[in-house]
């Protein structure tokens, strides 16, 4: 989960690059990739932790009565979930991280590295069938009925709260060469990826999903590292920037800090009352955080 900050010019200057960063990347001519304009299948992805468990009954439960066209859900977890209470719907697919991307210096990572893999696990997984995947946070309870394509075919990108986290764009600057380049944030608590564009941006950089992830482990710190909607949307703004509308949603911002990863900070009861609390109100999706931070070593 990505929790709310500021930074002000005077707490974190804006990166420019030198040769004394070592970047790695040459932009390389290739193929440019055409994406016909279409309705098409697409699948939805979650990415849980233990702390999340007992929310993704109320997530799956949202997808289904709001979410339509998809063809398969597919949950990805560190554990085996096994209370598998209220998720007794059709096509939902389990697998466990490891299974589906391994990393095996992920402790090398310095800031953050549980909420790291899980970007890199959206960004990479190779699990779902369809080009395209909704990745949707197991916090998050959809209120109305979103689309994902627009009458004409076109995806659609959702986009969050307006932030400008210089982090995130010290850290896409220096593995692909582009800084923030739209006005509005790509962040959001669900991200329609595309498996060709995602593919496109490692070739066209020369990397593989290995040598990105290790280049990736060499520069993050506690000033610079990823989030995965501002790169990929920075990616489609500048080479494919006509592909998908762009829409606001409405989403919630509550949550608590918790200080150990299996931590259960919410009961049952008080989380159905948040929903019940904020159901008719002019929300898109109802996002319940919590907020664990991580130290370099926890996972």
């Amino acid at each position: 989960n990505r929790k709310l900050t500021k930074n002000s010019p005077a707490q974190l200057e804006k990166y420019t690059p030198n040769v004394k960063d070592n970047i790695v990347f040459s932009e390389k001519p290739i193929n440019t990739l055409i994406v016909p304009l279409r309705k098409e299948k697409y699948d939805i992805v979650i990415c849980t932790a233990q702390k999340d468990y007992f929310k993704l009954r109320h997530c799956v439960a949202s997808i289904f009565r709001y979410l339509e066209g998809f063809d398969a859900i597919y949950i990805i977890s560190p554990t085996n979930i096994v209370d598998r209470t209220g998720l007794d719907y059709p096509n939902i697919n389990y697998f466990l991280d490891q299974d589906v991307l391994t990393i095996p210096n992920l402790r090398e990572i310095k800031h953050r590295p549980g909420w790291i893999y899980q970007q890199f696990l959206k960004m990479f997984q190779g699990v779902s069938r369809n080009n395209y995947y909704l990745t949707v946070d197991s916090d998050i309870v959809f209120n109305r009925k979103l689309k994902c394509f627009t009458e004409d075919g076109r995806p659609i990108w959702h986009s969050g709260w307006a932030q400008e986290h210089q982090p995130y764009f010290i850290y896409q600057q220096k593995m692909i060469g582009i800084g923030k380049n739209y006005p509005q944030t790509f962040v959001c608590d669900m991200n329609f990826f595309n498996k060709n564009i995602m593919n496109n941006m490692l070739e066209r950089f020369g990397y593989t999903i290995s040598s990105f992830i290790q280049q990736s482990i060499k520069i993050i710190n506690h000033s610079c590292y990823p989030a995965e909607p501002e790169i990929y949307g920075s990616y489609i703004i500048k080479y494919f920037p006509d592909l998908y509308e762009i829409v606001k949603i409405k989403n919630t911002g509550i949550g608590k800090d918790q200080y150990t990863s299996n931590e259960k900070i919410y009961t049952d009861q008080e989380f159905e009352q948040i929903l019940e609390e904020y159901k008719n109100k002019d929300f898109d999706i109802i996002a319940i955080h919590s907020w664990f931070n991580e130290r370099p070593s926890s996972l």
